[in-house]
């Protein structure tokens, strides 16, 4: 170990030749601080000019979670300026990655509420209460079993991931639609029993079912054999797709018969004409209570969306259900009529349809040439912050630049 600069000047060196040089010979040693090669300035919020700063780098490792890195930074920088750093050191933390993804997820778990919702409230119209929401409940389900899957492949949360979840909520409903509709229908005869009716729906949709979700796959499939940086980001969208999608046949045909024949009860004409507060609707609301005030204990945003369960109910229970009772007596069998008299008409007249059809589709495509502007892969967005490089004359010193 050296203690001076004298010391590392008088450190022997041989030549070729063998003969004994000093360091002190062939460079200038001396104890100084070392040149700096780089600035950096910040202006803050409460500032109104820029002031010299020190820059810390971190980056966290391949395959750890970005999010919770951030999270223990931040709670470290408060622990430290506590405890260890000295009054009148401002930390300000510059360029979290963390922010987007943060955000992208919030919009994720966002929209599975929302989708959660809209679909009930949309289906409830078509297919009643319970059943919308055993269909509904096929979206996060599906994302669940997908999300379970995914860590065992290598993948992370990362943002074509999130993009590919986005992409597929509208999609993975539309298996649960048809197995629930057509159970429903079965049931709604008087004829077969739940159970029957559920096995009967299940089986006799399967194949269209089965055969309508690998189509809408396999569109994606090509992108997993793209090649190129571009390939390389692109592989999460397809297998991300595919696991999401393949997760909605399993609660089509395992989860939401099962759902089906637990909960799903004959209809009678009248049953919603005078809703009452009575003993079913108690101990829904009790079970609901109770739910709530588990989902704040675990989180807020949880039981902000308990307490809209409840107020969803009330209004189902003493309002929409006699909406959706008249919509369906008649709204919806008027309209029936109305579209069943138009394909009669279509059907006696192919050619017609035929040469229309090709026609709005030669349009389109004009249309498209005209109107229409070439899509572009990855377009820019606005962007968050710039890099501008400077390029100087050789030799210009660094405080000049």
């Amino acid at each position: 170990d050296f203690k001076n600069a004298d010391e590392v000047a008088a450190m022997v060196i041989r030549n070729p030749k063998g003969q004994a040089v000093y360091l002190r010979d062939i460079a200038e040693v001396k104890d100084a601080f070392l040149e700096q090669e780089s600035y950096a300035r910040l202006k803050t919020p409460n500032s109104d000019v820029f002031k010299n700063v020190i820059t810390l780098n971190v980056s966290k490792r391949a395959g750890e979670n970005l999010i919770e890195a951030s999270d223990k930074i931040n709670a470290l920088i408060k622990e430290k300026q506590k405890s260890v750093f000295p009054k009148g050191l401002n930390i300000t933390v510059t360029g979290d990655q963390s922010d987007k993804t943060r955000t992208t997820l919030n919009d994720l778990i966002n929209t599975i509420v929302i989708g959660f919702i809209l679909v009930t409230v949309i289906l409830m119209f078509f297919m009643g209460t319970t059943n919308a929401i055993f269909v509904a409940l096929s979206v996060p389900l599906s994302c669940f079993i997908a999300f379970l899957i995914m860590p065992a492949i290598g993948f992370t949360l990362n943002m074509i991931v999130l993009f590919s979840f986005l992409l597929a909520l509208g999609i993975v409903v539309d298996d649960a639609i048809v197995v629930i509709e057509n159970t429903h229908r079965i049931f709604a005869n008087g004829k077969v029993p739940i159970k029957e009716a559920a096995k009967m729906a299940a089986g006799e949709v399967f194949l269209p079912v089965f055969s309508g979700t690998m189509t809408t796959l396999a569109p994606f499939v090509p992108l997993a054999f793209w090649n190129s940086l571009i390939g390389h980001f692109m592989f999460f969208l397809p297998i991300t797709l595919i696991i999401t999608l393949l997760a909605s046949l399993v609660v089509a045909y395992i989860m939401n018969p099962v759902f089906a024949v637990d909960f799903m009860k004959p209809h009678h004409d009248g049953e919603h004409d005078n809703p009452k507060f009575d003993k079913p609707t108690k101990r829904a609301l009790l079970w609901l209570g109770g739910a709530t005030v588990l989902a704040y204990l675990v989180n807020i945003g949880l039981g902000n969306f308990m307490v809209l369960l409840i107020v969803l109910y009330l209004v189902n229970h003493f309002f929409l259900l006699k909406v959706i009772d008249r919509f369906q007596k008649n709204s919806w069998p008027k309209f029936q009529n109305w579209y069943a008299k138009w394909l009669e008409r279509a059907v006696r007249r192919p050619i017609t349809m035929l040469v229309a059809t090709f026609g709005l589709f030669v349009i389109s495509i004009i249309a498209t040439m005209v109107l229409g502007k070439t899509p572009e892969f990855f377009p820019s967005g606005d962007p968050n912050f710039a890099y501008v490089y400077i390029t100087m004359p050789i030799g210009t010193d660094q405080a000049t630049t």
